[in-house]
């Protein structure tokens, strides 16, 4: 005698769930599998998400150019306080007072 599968009727929170997890992956983009052997020889299984990847990579990118932009704001910074205690040094050795 063969025996037919149950009927599974979903419910009205299965399905939500079911329609969540699929447009959180669709979102996510595709995801990768990695696999990485460690020095000892151990190996793993690493997801990697693309899309997120991608935004992270962005993200980083962004900081990094403003880090870059502070930098160079700071090191024209530097150069004109140099300048400026330049000026001060000379005047005071010429026995003159410093510029203002």
């Amino acid at each position: 005698m063969h025996m037919e599968d149950p009927i599974v009727i979903p419910t009205a929170k299965s399905v939500q769930k079911t329609l969540q997890k699929n447009s959180l992956r669709a979102e996510q983009g595709p995801t990768t599998k990695t696999l990485v052997i460690a020095e000892n020889g151990s190996a793993s299984l690493r997801s990697s998400n693309s899309g997120q990847s991608e935004r992270l990579q962005t993200e980083v990118r962004e900081k990094i150019a403003v880090w870059q932009s502070n930098r160079s704001r700071q090191k024209n910074l530097l150069k004109s306080l140099e300048d400026l205690l330049k000026a001060d040094l000379e005047a005071l050795e010429a026995g003159k007072p410093p510029p203002t």
